[in-house]
């Protein structure tokens, strides 16, 4: 009607853009919220989350190392015990076995406290990872793996780590060590997933299938390793489909040679080739040529006609 909009009292209706509902309500149906502000800009948007449909990556679940704090109480508790040992009232006589459990509850503290700086540096390592700080990352992992080299939590995340610097042959190596020292059914078929993903993104496709595999075997509910694993053998099939084409066309081929050859109407064409391949001659040597061979002809005519003359008979006379 061309008329302003207008509510059931009258007022005048504005409408306002409310972006973050709209987010909201993209995120709830699994959707994504985009702006039209150019339809240059909403294609190239569109484009780029097209191509990021389909494409593998890692997991990143990277497994936390826990900071445990009961250390510290086992420390106070020993400075108890140091302090009623030595500041008793009482006269007690020293016994062996007081000191040595002192010694074992030493030993045992500096043990925890050395499997504890492995954790730490875990735990650094994650945080720089969330802030794609992937070179201290890298760092405080392996620091860890110094401090323990089969831990199969700091080797983990080192592959995730070194699989986001796109280095790739450095991440297989960080999982394979997890496979080989995790217990946990979880992180070592989590491993497996990561491993095939590398390699997919490696293009070695019969690496990256064989580590998709295992990683089902484990849980074969890993949806998102099942169409991995569908994709890489689709791919793998698309390789191999123009190379048996190009082995089927070179056997045709050399039987048309063979036939060619072996076919005796070409043998005229190959004999005339030697003939069409004579020397040109030269306009001098053409000249000289056709005066000899026009002399030639002349004594040949000469002698042609000595010949007739002497051999013609007389003619009869007249008979009155």
């Amino acid at each position: 009607t061309n008329s302003e909009k207008r509510d059931d009292k009258g007022n005048l209706v504005i409408t306002k853009l409310n972006e973050q509902e709209l987010r909201d309500i993209a995120k709830a149906g699994n959707g994504t919220y985009q702006l039209y502000s150019s339809t240059d800009q909403v294609a190239s948007n569109l484009e780029n989350q097209l191509k990021g449909i389909g494409q593998a990556t890692v997991s990143d679940s990277s497994y936390e190392g826990f900071i445990q704090y009961f250390q510290y109480f086992l420390a106070g508790a020993l400075v108890l015990l140091l302090l009623e040992f030595f500041i008793s009232e009482k006269k007690k006589i020293r016994k062996p076995k007081a000191v040595l459990g002192i010694l074992v509850l030493g030993l045992c503290f500096h043990g925890q406290s050395y499997g504890q700086s492995a954790t730490n540096e875990i735990f650094r390592g994650n945080q720089a990872y969330l802030k794609s700080q992937y070179d201290q990352a890298e760092n405080s992992y392996l620091n860890a793996l110094k401090l323990s080299g089969d831990n199969p939590t700091a080797s983990f995340n080192l592959g995730n780590t070194m699989y986001r610097k796109n280095q790739t042959d450095q991440a297989v190596d960080s999982y394979e060590k997890t496979i080989q020292n995790a217990t946990d059914p979880d992180m070592k078929e989590q491993a497996w997933y990561n491993r095939g993903v590398s390699y997919q993104k490696a293009k070695k496709l019969p690496e990256c299938i064989q580590s998709y595999e295992n990683a089902l075997m484990l849980n074969p509910n890993d949806q998102e390793a099942r169409q991995n694993l569908e994709r890489a053998l689709q791919e793998q099939k698309n390789q191999q489909q123009p190379q048996n084409s190009q082995n089927k066309k070179q056997p045709k081929k050399n039987n048309k040679q063979n036939n060619q050859k072996n076919n005796p109407q070409n043998k005229p064409q190959q004999e005339k080739q030697p003939q069409s391949q004579q020397p040109k001659m030269s306009k001098q040597d053409a000249e000289e040529k056709l005066k000899s061979l026009l002399e030639n002809e002349k004594e040949l005519q000469d002698k042609l006609h000595k010949i007739k003359g002497a051999a013609a008979p007389d003619k009869p006379e007249k008979d009155w």
